[in-house]
């Protein structure tokens, strides 16, 4: 299951091989659910333009638990709880949920394309909470 993880975060926009992935690891991805986390995402990241930070989360949830091997859709996840944690600077749930994804995150490597704004999200939160992981 590991090396599944790591065949996700290797290629996290070949969206077929995602969907193969999903499927060897008993997770069935259905061109629909494709269709729904893309719909989600899309409005997750509108929600988080207009600062409309919780519903913004809960659509991102919502893709992720569709696409739970997509490391973009987690990237914008974290990206927003960060966000949303310096703007309303009241949730402390915002920064756990942030430091789970961080976690799940570690093993993204310096070759992939998503480690660059996974590093600075990191430091973002490390930042933040004066915690280093």
């Amino acid at each position: 299951n590991d090396l599944l993880i790591e065949l996700a975060q290797n290629n996290p926009e070949d969206l077929g091989l995602l969907a193969e992935i999903s499927s060897l690891s008993g997770q069935t991805l259905t061109e629909k659910d494709k269709v729904d986390a893309q719909k989600a995402l899309e409005i997750g990241m509108n929600l988080y333009k207009t600062k409309r930070y919780l519903p913004a989360i809960e659509k991102l949830n919502q893709a992720l638990n569709l696409f739970p091997l997509h490391t973009g859709i987690r990237l914008n996840w974290l990206h927003v709880l960060l966000v949303a944690f310096e703007e309303t600077n009241e949730n402390w749930n915002f920064l756990e949920q942030a430091r789970e994804l961080i976690e799940n995150l570690q093993g993204l490597t310096s070759q992939q394309d998503s480690y660059k704004r996974y590093m600075k999200l990191r430091i973002r939160y490390e930042l933040l909470t004066n915690q280093k992981l």
